[in-house]
């Protein structure tokens, strides 16, 4: 059965000599926020990421909030996205022309 996983990265900026780069994960996670902030304010990580740029604009470190889906097998991987496709095929077929124009979609746009 499949799982959703949350987990926090540690994240650093890729400038660190002023910050202002983009973010990136390091491919540290931990289960908590509190522990990727530990981290972070670690004398090892700034040594290594450096400290300009360790926080977001809102003065909070950077956990980077992140999600995976964990498959049993290939097999429950490739039932899920049949399942999706069918859905999707199903809810584009509701639509009128007309309607899909004004979202600005087509059928091969999904498809």
């Amino acid at each position: 059965m499949m799982e959703t996983l949350e987990y926090y990265e540690v994240g650093a900026n890729s400038d660190t000599t002023e910050g202002r780069g983009p973010i990136n994960g390091i491919g540290i996670a931990f289960k908590h926020k509190c522990d990727a902030v530990a981290l972070i304010r670690t004398d090892w990580y700034a040594k290594r990421y450096g400290v300009m740029g360790c926080k977001e604009r809102d003065g909070s470190y950077l956990a980077l909030k992140r999600t995976v889906d964990v498959y049993e097998s290939i097999g429950e991987y490739h039932a899920s996205e049949k399942r999706q496709t069918t859905i999707l095929e199903s809810a584009l077929a509701a639509l009128t022309d007309e309607q899909k124009e004004a979202l600005g979609i087509s059928d091969s746009d999904y498809l």
